[in-house]
């Protein structure tokens, strides 16, 4: 067990230098010099290494040494990490998470690094608290071009201002100005200097929190790995000075970051934390608002039935959300001819729609935050790719079809839980028929006000996320909403349809009013993360639904740090090594 552990957040643009960072670091911890790096039989590579050294006759020798699909590569050596990876090293009684996300000006493109931010906050948003954040920055940087300044723009535009402090500067590719940051040190004096203008930050680049790496022995050792021979193209004592130096910034970074103050996410990333908190409540709040809708139904179509059997047994039956609990995410097909119906509960004539058609199980593609039902993201679930003969996958052209089914992606759903409206018996203390009419109409009243605290909580949300440009998210409630209504329909319940068909236009004119007030600006509530917060806590609290829209949220919570912890790669450091050792810092 260890006494602490420690989050830190890697931030930079891609091909700086991340994973490639983190790889080394592996080696550092289980290897004090680099001569005993030289004398292992396989390194302990994290993510895949690929690279190209050419020889004094300018010959190319390729290296790829380990394997993760983690990374794409363009070209021999060019690569981007595809989705947040956690590194934990294990060093002395301490546990780093060392989170690794994709990089800013992905190759790919702008909407690329859309699709990256929104990975990135879902990852941040599992974290309970943060220690440290490491700015990745090339030390040979020379100027500020437009595609640094942006890359700067997308590290900072992620952090709150309390962040600041825990920020530290590792720069890579130091070794041609004798591991100092270099020019890259008057590239982002020059920006920082604009942010302290723009946004009343200021950020300081110190001795103390600024750390200089050169991955090229690292490389090196690499490159032994795979030409055993090679070791003729390598400077050994200049190799060997890169290790010990490379190794040594590293020792201080992890002697630095227990020193970082902890922030809780809920503080120091209060919009991302808001984002995440709204969509771990978007899906419960739509099954709950079925239930509701179905309870509505049943006390004004069978109000004397239930008084009779609430003044005779003090029994109350109800609709409820069932959670049934999935081994592995699955993509499922919603298809009707995939979809089944069955009973609410042995015995029962009404029936619920159910998708046991699982036709990729388990399923871990990424980047799905919500179990849409077609879902762009499910082109590049296996379930939809063919093999090519090289053994590399390619998406099916169009809208593709199923390999499960032979339907279109359009028709699937990603999901990680299965809920079920059912039913659940409630106990009433002894009362006569009076109090059972009372109990009935009471019931009616509390359900409707629920029902409207929802439906303004989920506006409210639609709000904030419009606000703070979350646009892919604000229509997801009337969405699942939707899905809920597709159930019923198959299950030939048509009073629940236009229950929730009724629900939906509430919602929407819910909308309207407050964009009216927002677009208006008199007598409004600033939308802020603190306000979405007071509405979470007013949801949990709601008398008959609060308790079980709280466990959703904390079960849709739980699968997300599942999903992360799933990516997650443990090193164990050698225990030879002496784990209180003080090098010499060579940065001045």
């Amino acid at each position: 067990m260890h006494q602490k552990e420690y989050n830190i957040l890697c931030l930079g643009a891609t091909g700086v230098g991340k994973t490639t960072t983190l790889n080394a670091f592996s080696t550092y911890l289980n290897h004090r010099t680099w001569e005993s790096a030289m004398d292992v039989d396989e390194l302990p590579i994290l993510s895949c290494v690929r690279f190209s050294f050419a020889t004094p006759n300018l010959q190319p020798l390729h290296v790829c040494l380990g394997d993760d699909d983690n990374e794409r590569f363009y070209g021999i050596c060019e690569a981007s990490t595809l989705e947040p990876k956690i590194y934990r090293f294990e060093h002395g009684d301490a546990l780093f998470n060392f989170i690794d996300v994709p990089g800013s000006a992905d190759p790919r493109g702008i909407e690329q690094d859309d699709k990256n931010n929104k990975l990135i906050l879902d990852v941040i948003g599992s974290l309970d608290n943060l220690h440290t954040i490491c700015l990745f920055f090339k030390g040979d940087e020379k100027r500020l071009t437009a595609q640094v300044e942006y890359c700067l723009n997308e590290a900072f535009t992620k952090l709150h201002k309390d962040n600041i402090v825990q920020v530290v500067f590792i720069f890579t590719y130091t070794r041609g100005g004798h591991y100092r940051p270099g020019e890259s040190l008057v590239t982002l004096r020059e920006y920082f200097e604009r942010l302290q203008q723009s946004r009343n930050i200021t950020v300081s680049i110190q001795p103390q929190n600024a750390f200089c790496i050169d991955n090229i022995a690292f490389k090196g050792l690499c490159l032994l790995q795979a030409y055993p021979n090679s070791d003729e193209y390598i400077n050994m004592e200049e190799y060997k000075r890169c290790y010990e130096i490379s190794r040594d910034a590293m020792l201080r970074l992890f002697q630095d970051i227990p020193k970082k103050q902890s922030l809780e996410a809920i503080t120091t990333l209060s919009v991302n934390d808001a984002r995440i908190a709204i969509l771990c409540l978007i899906e419960p709040l739509s099954v709950v608002s079925n239930a509701i809708q179905a309870n509505e139904g049943n006390l004004e179509n069978n109000q004397q039935q239930i008084q009779e059997r609430v003044a005779e047994n003090g029994v109350h039956e109800e609709y409820d959300i069932q959670k049934v609990d999935l081994p592995e995410p699955a993509t499922v097909c919603t298809a009707p001819e995939c979809s089944q119906q069955i009973p609410i509960e042995a015995g029962s004539d009404e029936m619920i729609t159910v998708y046991p058609q699982k036709c990729h199980s388990p399923c871990f593609q990424s980047g799905i935050t919500l179990s849409l039902i077609g879902d762009e993201r499910l082109k590049e679930c296996q379930t939809f790719r063919i093999e090519m003969k090289d053994g590399d996958f390619d998406s099916f052209p169009d809208e593709g079809d199923c390999k499960g089914c032979n339907h279109s992606y359009k028709v699937h759903q990603h999901i990680k839980a299965d809920y079920r409206r059912a039913i659940r018996e409630i106990r009433i203390p002894p009362t006569n028929a009076e109090g059972a009419r009372e109990f009935v109409e009471q019931r009616k009243v509390d359900l409707q006000r629920e029902q409207s605290a929802i439906i303004r909580a989920m506006a409210t949300f639609g709000a904030y996320l419009k606000s703070n440009a979350i646009l892919s998210y604000n229509r997801a409630f009337p969405q699942f909403i939707q899905i809920e209504i597709e159930k019923e329909q198959r299950a030939r319940n048509l009073e629940q349809v236009r229950r929730l068909e009724r629900l939906l236009l509430k919602f929407q004119n819910e909308e309207l009013m407050i964009g009216s007030s927002e677009d208006q600006g008199t007598n409004r509530r600033v939308i802020d993360a603190a306000h979405i917060g007071g509405v979470i806590e007013e949801l949990f609290t709601l008398p008959i639904n609060g308790p079980r829209i709280q466990e959703l949220y904390e079960n849709e919570r739980n699968l997300n740090r599942q999903n992360v912890e799933r990516n997650a790669i443990k090193v164990v450091a050698d225990p030879d090594n002496d784990e209180n050792e003080r090098n010499e810092i060579f940065y001045n």
